[in-house]
């Protein structure tokens, strides 16, 4: 049985209520940009730490709660899974988002990093780049972004929160055992778009 806790401050935490039900939210003053959800398959077992933040640096924040996680995991026999939520501008940038891109393609760097760190502990470090996700109001406030999503999208859609989570689910299970320091684009196809 999964229990799950997530900190909720920002649109970004639907993904998880809905890939992971049941979820118990707290919002801690600290960490308004940031949504944590860790996920037990048993008791005591901890699966999964997965992070989303907008634009948060990659520095501290990221790195000291990846190694406070990754110490707790490795204690464990089974290791455990962390996965960060970064973008498809993390590798693929947009004009206007640099300093989003930035943001992005250092959560994917340091992954990578930890990856490197933290496997011989049995802790698997992984990242996942949403493209464009449906939420209240999008295709009002943004119809010409929206309409080139669906336009380049192979499977002419915006993503879902559930699409997301379940790409994080993934992740955490045992499906994923021998994947680390790996960036899985979870887009619908849309960067798989030739650019010529």
């Amino acid at each position: 049985m999964r229990s799950t806790f997530a900190w909720i401050p920002v649109l970004a935490a639907a993904v998880f209520a809905a890939a992971l039900p049941g979820c118990d939210a707290f919002s801690p003053p600290a960490f308004e940009e940031e949504v944590v959800v860790e996920g037990y398959l048993e008791a005591g077992r901890s699966i999964g730490y997965i992070t989303v933040s907008r634009t948060l640096p990659v520095d501290g924040t990221y790195d000291l709660a990846t190694q406070a996680v990754a110490a707790a995991m490795a204690a464990q026999e089974s290791g455990g899974a962390i996965v960060h939520i970064a973008s498809v501008e993390g590798s693929y940038p947009a004009p206007g988002h640099g300093h989003y891109s930035v943001s992005k393609a250092g959560m994917i760097m340091h992954a990578r990093a930890a990856a490197q760190t933290y496997g011989s502990a049995g802790v698997r470090v992984n990242v996942v780049s949403p493209g464009l996700i449906s939420r209240p109001g999008i295709e009002d406030a943004w119809p010409e972004g929206v309409g080139r999503w669906k336009e380049a999208c192979p499977l002419g859609r915006l993503g879902t929160p559930e699409d997301i989570g379940d790409a994080c689910v993934f992740l955490c299970s045992d499906l994923a055992r021998w994947i680390t320091g790996a960036e899985l684009l979870v887009d619908g196809g849309v960067m798989s778009n030739p650019t010529w």
